[in-house]
């Protein structure tokens, strides 16, 4: 999918996995010699021929969330062309902390699709904490995001396209999550 680059590479496609990141989900992997956890941002490479950190003789056992907590909301969202069977064009998982008061205690933005590994995008995040997040905070987060992606060059969208649906998927998915009349 990259012409001309030094190794095999390509976009990482996958609904599943940024939401999976932002909740903090790590991975079991097996083999003869035992078993072992690992964050889930930590088992994809750049690396096509290899993309995924486990050798030969390895194999992903399980996939374990942590519970999120009570005053946590998370969400997905996607765009793709289609509305069925499609590869998105960008997607993102949101992980937010609200205290009592409605001051963020934390954040995670996670961007998938766009790169060849998902991606956190922490400035997003930082943008969040410790204020009451109103529309001003929601939307430097969603430029924070969109600046904070480098999409991979291929034929499917512009990379500015696709920095600009980053920054819409993020602003919507904070709206929904930052929303005060919402009821968990």
């Amino acid at each position: 999918a990259g012409p001309g680059l030094a190794m095999c590479t390509a976009v990482f496609f996958s609904d599943l996995a940024p939401l999976l990141i932002a909740l903090d989900a790590v991975v079991e992997i097996r083999s003869r010699a035992g078993a072992r956890t690992i964050p889930l941002a930590e088992l994809y490479s750049t690396d096509g021929g290899a993309h995924l950190a486990f050798g030969n003789d390895e194999i992903m056992t399980a996939v374990l969330v942590p519970g999120p907590g009570k005053d946590v909301r998370f969400c997905h969202m996607k765009f793709s062309l289609r509305g069925a069977i499609d590869f998105p064009v960008a997607n993102v998982g949101v992980r937010v902390g609200i205290d009592p008061s409605g001051a963020c205690t934390g954040a995670k933005v996670v961007v998938g699709a766009v790169q060849t590994c998902p991606a956190e995008i922490r400035g997003a995040g930082e943008i969040l904490k410790g204020a009451a997040p109103g529309p001003d905070a929601i939307e430097e987060a969603a430029r924070a995001a969109s600046a904070g992606v480098n999409p991979f060059p291929n034929a499917y969208e512009s990379i500015g396209y696709r920095k600009k649906i980053v920054g819409v998927l993020v602003r919507r998915a904070l709206k929904e999550l930052l929303s005060p009349d919402r009821h968990d």
